[in-house]
């Protein structure tokens, strides 16, 4: 797998040319944020990606119901073979998650949103 770099805002890093791209595991882990922090119906390549942040910012949403949405972005990211940890807690409206996951690559990473 190849993926363009983030910097960190989350953007993706453009005119390093080769430069902006990673690959196999690392690949991975920018995949896996930009799946989870994108907004359903906002990604110009990909419509129906991402999760449906509207719904749960908008409402009385159970944390366990943005858990749900969040582990199953991990779990279908192409090259992930499996949700190895996942870890997550809501404090002053604002949410964050450790996920660690074995690659098709034979490694772990861990990703934190």
């Amino acid at each position: 797998m190849k993926f363009r770099t983030l910097d960190q805002n989350h953007d993706w890093q453009i005119g390093r040319g080769k430069n902006d791209y990673a690959s196999d595991s690392l690949a991975v882990s920018y995949d896996l944020k930009t799946r989870i922090l994108s907004w359903l119906n906002d990604c110009f390549f990909s419509m129906d990606s991402g999760l449906n942040w509207q719904k749960f910012l908008g409402g009385k949403v159970q944390k366990n119901e943005i858990d749900s949405a969040v582990k199953n972005q991990i779990v279908f990211t192409q090259e992930v073979a499996e949700l190895v940890y996942f870890d997550s807690s809501v404090m002053n409206r604002k949410y964050t998650c450790t996920a660690r996951v074995k690659t098709i690559y034979g490694d772990t990473i861990e990703v934190k949103i």
